[in-house]
């Protein structure tokens, strides 16, 4: 069957049975769906894991992904060769270039981009566990219970103080609210753990909504957060040893709210001579410090050792699992607001594909010895520019140097066309010209950005650091500049397919001049 489908395909669709681009994307779709499964397979998420104990392999699935990426690249290549019809002379359309080019276009973004079918994968099966409304109730429950867990106090406030006419920062060993000073190690002054569904201010909207409750003795709404987390605790099967009622008989009262008996959000630490096993998630943690820097004490109302085996361990007298829900949810929020496939990764396998099918579309209308020399001098090109920009110490030099080169290599070559005599060098340049395609617009909306950002005083705003304070929004044009630079990479993509429209009817006329 398959003999008979490369039989009619070589009568009726040459383009087709020339580029072999049914039998390639059939295999490659096969690899796609299997990466796929093998990422929905592995996005599943398990309750009891932690930042602690994560395992992942997806640096072998990626690894095994570009070397399949590759060798099918090499394969296919190697029967894609076999016959070139334009070489050839054989009769061809104005659009058939451009045609043949699509087809390399589809087989290099299907052949490389199998990483991004298994990051799709666990996507996927993250978020089939709840909906994105589901998720949001949820972790919006895990976050107004953390201020009743854990020691994540805020930082103190500091403000000026001068003495001696010297005026240096002091830290304030209280805290305020709602016109009241509370301690440092009040409830009051705690913070809340963030999941990527809300802002810093919704964030602060609900630890102010949450500390009000205790102040106003609204009792039933914390009892009604406690009875939700632990429908949470229960449903994933986690372990505490502490109920919900427990831990609101542990929550301290009025008027100061002092934290006196700490609800850890694990069992257990490893000890190692006093130095505990925190997670520090990249946010400064007074309280935390200062559990560290205990230096081997052990808060005995909160705290025990015990050894396991050779190793020993603190263990917490009342704890919840927070660590496994903070991890889990953390990871379905991401899911929803910031996937692992976005629009830039599929904008980054877009550009890797039509860099890799512009460079075998050259080789394609030209031969291997111009391709060859052509990609000998543009290495040496780019060095010589590189080179220079240090030497004159420009930033936009390269930049500039590379947009004279894109104009001289197409005015060469329409000046070739445009003579109708021999091709001279005309078929290196081409392939320099080809493959500096993708870069016209993105280097003159460069220089363009650089050209106002000077105009308009940027870097001349201030010596020591030019780019703070500058205000972007009272220069529009810059402004929308430097905010759309995503957009533009998305349209140069139809502006790459304009010119190598262009580019496909000219080179069929170039073919036709003489080689001498």
């Amino acid at each position: 069957m398959f003999r008979k489908i490369q039989h009619y395909l070589l009568l009726k669709q040459p383009l087709l049975w020339n580029t072999k681009a049914i039998p390639t994307l059939t295999i490659l779709a096969v690899f796609h769906i299997l990466f796929f499964g093998i990422g929905y397979l592995s996005g599943a998420l398990d309750f009891n894991q932690t930042s602690r104990n994560y395992n992942s392999n997806e640096e072998t699935v990626v690894f095994f992904s570009v070397l399949i990426s590759i060798l099918s690249v090499i394969i296919w290549l190697v029967f894609y060769f076999k016959n070139n019809a334009f070489k050839a002379l054989y009769p061809k359309s104005n659009w058939a270039l451009l045609q043949e080019w699509s087809l390399l276009f589809v087989i290099c973004f299907t052949a490389g981009s199998f990483s991004m079918s298994y990051f799709l994968g666990i996507d996927t099966k993250i978020r089939s566990y709840y909906t994105e409304t589901e998720a949001k109730k949820r972790c919006e429950t895990l976050s107004k219970a953390s201020i009743f867990y854990g020691e994540n106090f805020d930082a103190p406030e500091e403000i000026d103080t001068t003495i001696n006419d010297t005026t240096r920062p002091f830290r304030l060993d209280y805290v305020r609210f709602k016109g009241k000073k509370y301690s440092l190690n009040s409830l009051l002054n705690k913070d809340i753990h963030n999941y990527s569904f809300y802002d810093s201010k919704w964030d602060s909207v609900t630890k102010v909504k949450v500390k009000s409750w205790l102040i106003d003795n609204q009792q039933d709404s914390v009892k009604t957060v406690l009875k939700e987390y632990f429908a949470l605790v229960n449903e994933h099967r986690l372990t505490s040893n502490i109920n919900a009622q427990q831990w609101f008989e542990l929550i301290p009262t009025a008027p100061d709210f002092i934290q006196t008996h700490v609800i850890a959000k694990r069992e257990k630490d490893y000890y190692n001579g006093g130095n505990y096993n925190y997670d520090y998630e990249n946010e400064y943690n007074e309280a935390v410090a200062v559990e560290v820097a205990k230096d081997g004490k052990i808060d005995s109302l909160n705290e025990y050792l015990k050894y396991i085996g050779k190793d020993e361990f603190v263990f917490y007298k009342t704890y919840v699992p927070a660590d496994e829900l903070e991890y889990n949810y953390e990871k379905i929020a991401n899911t929803y607001t910031n996937p692992t496939v976005s629009s830039q990764m599929l904008l980054a396998f877009l550009y890797l594909a039509i860099g890799l099918s512009i460079l075998i579309f050259s080789f394609r209308v030209t031969s291997g010895r111009s391709w060859l020399i052509a990609l000998i001098s543009m290495g040496v090109l780019n060095i010589i520019f590189g080179i220079l920009s240090v030497v004159f110490r420009f930033e936009s030099f390269y930049l500039i140097a590379l947009l004279a080169t894109i104009i001289i290599l197409f005015t060469y070559f329409m000046v070739v066309i445009k003579r109708q005599k021999a091709k001279g060098i005309s078929g290196i340049t081409l392939n320099a010209s080809l493959w500096l395609l993708p870069a016209w617009l993105p280097v003159m909306y460069q220089l363009l950005l650089e050209f106002l950002r000077h105009v308009y005083g940027y870097y001349d705003y201030n010596s020591y650091d030019y780019n703070m304070g500058f205000d972007y929004d009272n220069y529009p044009l810059l402004k929308f500049l430097k905010d759309n630079g995503e957009n533009m990479l998305w349209f140069n993509l139809l502006f790459i397919v304009a010119l190598l429209c262009f580019y496909s009817i000219q080179i069929k006329k170039w073919k036709a001049l003489a080689e001498g």
